[in-house]
């Protein structure tokens, strides 16, 4: 767990070893709760479909909660960026993996022991469906009301009212004119949704109608396995080819980051959209500073020169 504080030359560091081996445990995808009171909840999800709950308070890192989703290895997470039913202490938590085709929607709720130490007081799986097709990658709108689903083959699903559950969501197949694996993201203002397919083609489509129109931004980035999305509408996009590369709302390309070697699995941007994260084969996590202004970058310029 990394912690940039401003004014800081170097992120914080804060170490997690499962049951005290490393080796016991491979995670595969980590996603961090959105909550406005600053408590960090995160879900770690591993090779054996197992999810570990991690809260991070301060400089220690205690596991309160493990879980086994039956999904083999854990390919795709992410939560609810709203409360589940108007507690704050409630959220909703999607999972898919490799070993079965389906995705599963998890209600967490989360308390405060006698000792202080955060406790889960109930966890339950709230919506389960096999939708056919592998390679999942999950979604949440902004607004938490709704869900994309995208897949091989080109799959895409919208799920709505998703934060009415466990009261079954409007679900929406949407047509798509490619065959590849697709990955899947909402713009910040909940109006429309991004698609990059594995060849590298961005397409954007907005909530109404639900029809995406196949005129593609060509990113000649094949191979692409991850894209992130800022509050400004900012695109990155990551993928094999060690390519790490951020777009705007027209398809311009911005900025093409070197310094990787193999495929990049996972990019993300910060909450603030001043840092792009990623992470790859080589085992270490970037970080890039985006929203700079020339005299910034002429006093960094000067700094490394002394």
């Amino acid at each position: 767990w990394w912690s940039l504080e401003q004014g800081a030359d170097s992120p914080k560091l804060i170490d997690y070893y499962p049951h005290g081996e490393v080796k016991l445990t491979e995670f595969t995808t980590i996603r961090i709760r959105p909550n406005p009171r600053g408590q960090k909840l995160v879900a770690a999800g591993d090779a054996n479909g197992m999810v570990t709950l991690l809260s991070i308070d301060n400089d220690r890192i205690q596991e309160i909660d493990r879980f086994d989703t039956g999904q083999g290895n854990i390919e795709s997470m992410d939560w609810n960026h709203r409360p589940h039913a108007g507690d704050a202490n409630s959220y909703l938590l999607a999972t898919t993996g490799n070993q079965s085709a389906d995705l599963k929607i998890w209600k967490i709720s989360t308390g405060v022991a006698a000792s202080g130490a955060k406790v889960i007081l109930d966890r339950q799986p709230l919506f389960t469906k096999d939708w056919k097709y592998s390679h999942l990658t999950v979604r949440f709108s902004k607004d938490g009301k709704n869900l994309l689903l995208g897949g091989n083959q080109g799959k895409i699903t919208l799920l709505k009212n998703i934060d009415s559950l466990p009261q079954q969501p409007e679900i929406h197949p949407l047509p798509l004119a490619i065959k590849s694996k697709v990955t899947i993201g909402f713009s910040p203002d909940n109006q429309s949704f991004t698609i990059v397919s594995h060849e590298g083609e961005i397409l954007r489509s907005s909530m109404k109608p639900e029809l995406i129109k196949h005129e593609p931004i060509e990113t000649y980035q094949a191979g692409t396995e991850n894209i992130a999305i800022a509050r400004n509408g900012y695109i990155a996009t990551g993928g094999a080819g060690a390519a790490l590369r951020m777009w705007d709302l027209d398809g311009h390309q911005l900025a093409d980051f070197r310094g990787y070697w193999g495929t990049i699995n996972s990019v993300n941007f910060s909450e603030d959209g001043k840092y792009l994260l990623a992470g790859g084969d080589d085992g270490v996590p970037r970080v890039w500073r985006i929203d700079r202004q020339i005299p910034e970058l002429i006093a960094q310029a000067q700094k490394w020169l002394k």
